[in-house]
């Protein structure tokens, strides 16, 4: 039905043994057990692939289970929406963590020339934005500098269903209709996006 096996985990030597607990259940339907979760010896917790994850609390619901858990990197880019062009970068950062269905995202970008025609796009994220035809994740924008906006006007960003890009925007203070700020040949940017996947 199930076992738990201590494993050598990597190469022994004189007064060196390294070992893993490896714990295997036998799913409804089968006649032998597999690989569930190890703890290695770097002290890892482990689930095997293809596990449903974590479930908190006597909660059994699959959905409700804690499936994934990952941080990285990203390099955005700039893109213009008629035509994407070509950047010359200074600062290109981007960080991201994922929990589940969301992510996370840090960043910040300079240019100094750029190629690109049509709506300013911050791109290259690292997971496409749910897809879901009202979806439009917020973009919180920190320090902006030399995008060419309008007199009067507050900015904001927002990543729309389906995409890894967002764009900003620039809406009248007071109200009024937004309107997308096209892409510039210079600026810089920093920015913050939590969104669902």
């Amino acid at each position: 039905g199930a076992f738990i096996a201590a494993q050598v985990d990597g190469t022994p030597g004189s007064n060196d043994m390294p070992g893993r607990l490896v714990f295997s259940v036998t799913a409804d339907g089968s006649g032998s057990p597999t690989e569930a979760l190890r703890i290695t010896n770097d002290r890892y917790v482990r689930l095997a692939s293809g596990s449903g994850g974590i479930q908190f609390n006597g909660d059994t619901a699959a959905a409700n289970a804690l499936d994934d858990y990952e941080e990285g990197t990203f390099t955005p880019v700039i893109e213009g929406g008629t035509t994407a062009g070509a950047g010359t970068y200074t600062v290109q950062e981007g960080y991201y963590t994922k929990i589940g269905n969301t992510v996370v995202v840090n960043g910040y970008i300079v240019w100094t020339a750029h190629t690109g025609t049509g709506t300013l796009q911050v791109a290259g994220l690292p997971f496409t934005s749910k897809s879901n035809s009202l979806y439009r994740a917020p973009v919180t924008l920190g320090y902006v500098r030399d995008l060419t906006t309008s007199a009067d006007v507050q900015i904001f960003g927002q990543l729309p269903q389906n995409r890894t890009f967002f764009t900003i925007w620039e809406t009248a203070i007071g109200g009024g209709t937004p309107s997308s700020l096209d892409i510039d040949t210079s600026a810089y940017i920093s920015f913050s996006v939590t969104y669902q996947i």
